[in-house]
């Protein structure tokens, strides 16, 4: 039987968007009424940390980026040129 106390992190690989702040075990034995025998329960607690800047260049950025072509593009000289012509949504 494995009692160790910590989550063993053999296997764990690190992501880009969160850290791994700390990891948590508790063990507890419930009996019941009903059976003479115990019921181990384990409880795994695992704590993250968002990384603020992973966020700002993969989520924040490109939409302010697609905002400001679709403006861009809005205000164009479309109807400028010779033979063009516009398409409306």
């Amino acid at each position: 039987m494995n009692s160790s106390k910590d989550i063993d992190l053999g296997q764990y690989t690190v992501n880009g968007g969160w850290d791994l702040i700390a990891t948590k075990t508790r063990r507890h034995i419930i009996y019941y009424p009903c059976c003479p025998e115990p019921f181990p329960d384990v409880t795994f607690t695992i704590y993250l940390r968002r990384r603020a800047l992973y966020y700002i260049v993969n989520v924040v950025v490109p939409c302010l980026l697609l905002a400001g072509l679709s403006m861009l593009g809005k205000y164009s000289l479309v109807g400028s040129y010779p033979y063009s012509c516009k398409v409306l949504l």
